[in-house]
Formats: structure tokens, sequence, C-alpha cells
């Protein structure tokens, strides 16, 4: 393969090196995603409901007065 290592959902088909990796992933997402409500402890990972990522936007929509 020339060396190049790819991305990463090709790197996690390898299992012995599944965690780490997920690890690396789970932090760049956490970076990005701040407001994620993810709680990693020695028994495993547990996801909560987090709010959207993208706040929703009030839109004023005005009619023509005719």
């Amino acid at each position: 393969m020339g060396g190049t290592q790819g991305p990463v959902w090709a790197r996690l088909n390898r299992t012995d090196h599944f965690k780490h990796q997920f690890r690396i992933a789970l932090f760049q997402v956490i970076s990005q995603y701040p407001a994620a409500k993810i709680e990693v402890d020695n028994s495993g990972l547990t996801l909560f409901n987090s709010p959207p990522p993208v706040k929703k936007r009030m839109v004023l929509v005005q009619t023509s007065n005719q």
C-alpha cells in the first residue's frame, strides 16, 4: 500500500489497535463538539442525549402587503 495509512475508518478495521484509534477519534469529536455529553470511565463509554451541534435559527418571514 505504499506506506500510507489511509482514512481513520480503514485503520479501525484492525482490531488490535481499535481501542487506541477509537479514543483518538473520540477526542477529535469532543474537540469539535464540546457540548456532546460523553462519559468515559473504566467500565466503558456512555453517550447521553446532547444538544444538536448547530443551533436552530429563527427566521422572520414577512408577507407582502397587498
